[in-house]
């Protein structure tokens, strides 16, 4: 069902198997919009999946988690395997950060996650929201984004929204806890379940006592007078 469904909006089917969908986009043929493409279909997917979702917890009673991730960057592409096993493929760091992310969204409980260079590649053709910086190789500070919509696509109650959770992360980073958690009350839209933003309010409620045992140390060790 995935496979086809993102084969038919112009992906490529790299590989597919009880664990994982891997499908490229701007490949084999060179796709200057290949960002927006593949983020096109992901919403899309986001969508169906949530019902395939909800049938599958009213059918069995088990609750599935599908994630989604864009990664993009180059990758070495040519035939791999021997004789009749041979099959036109790539490999590269962008495809293994692909499969991180992928994994990131257990975490934060979103859905579809992607790397700023896709966020690049797409020429400021998505609505994204930051999530966290994360090691990536010999890169410490890789920048996390979560996937909103496509471009102008948010109401502007959810625009507003987007940018108080924006200056929520700015100011967890920044280590004010504190105005974090304003920011992070201001994302809330009622009647919105948003796991990501209880992530993060979660993580600005726990870093506050710690930051006002760090205060407290620092006023203790002040000299009288000083």
């Amino acid at each position: 069902m995935v496979a086809e469904f993102l084969v038919a909006r112009g992906g490529y089917l790299d590989e597919c198997d009880v664990r994982r969908v891997r499908v490229l986009f701007g490949f084999p043929n060179q796709d200057e919009n290949h960002a927006v493409a593949a983020a096109r279909a992901a919403l899309e997917l986001k969508q169906r999946a949530a019902n395939l979702a909800a049938e599958l917890e009213n059918r069995w009673h088990k609750k599935a988690r599908i994630g989604v991730s864009l990664s993009s960057g180059e990758v070495a592409t040519g035939l791999f395997g021997f004789q009749g096993f041979e099959f036109f493929s790539a490999v590269g760091e962008a495809l293994d950060f692909g499969d991180h992310l992928c994994a990131l969204n257990a975490e934060y409980g979103s859905e579809v996650l992607v790397s700023s260079e896709t966020v690049a590649a797409s020429l400021d053709g998505l609505e994204v929201r930051p999530m966290e910086l994360v090691s990536r190789g010999n890169r410490r500070n890789a920048e996390v984004y979560e996937l909103l919509a496509l471009k102008h696509g948010l109401t502007e109650k959810e625009a507003a929204a987007r940018e108080a959770f924006r200056q929520g992360v700015v100011h967890l980073r920044k280590g004010d806890p504190a105005a974090a958690r304003k920011m992070f009350e201001r994302a809330a839209i009622d009647g919105v379940k948003d796991a990501p933003l209880a992530y993060f309010m979660d993580k600005a409620v726990q870093s506050a006592p710690a930051r006002a045992e760090e205060k407290d140390k620092k006023g203790r060790g002040r000299k009288p007078g000083a």
